[in-house]
């Protein structure tokens, strides 16, 4: 039989922030304000959800 090897994420994608942590990050220090409007308060999220949220609401349009 094969052996299956366990693939590990860094410990920083498998953490989950609160709103208020992400805000502070340096490296979000420019969407404050988008992630203001975009994060829910109530609800946890990892680096990699919080680069998919920013990323969808950068490419909406303005209205």
């Amino acid at each position: 039989m094969a052996e299956t090897k366990e693939v590990k994420k860094p410990a920083r994608e498998l953490s989950k922030f609160e709103k208020h942590v992400i805000m502070r990050a340096k490296k979000y220090i420019r969407y404050v304000d988008v992630l203001e409007i975009t994060l829910d308060d109530d609800k946890l999220y990892s680096f990699a959800d919080v680069d998919k949220e920013l990323e969808k609401a950068l490419k909406k349009e303005a209205k």
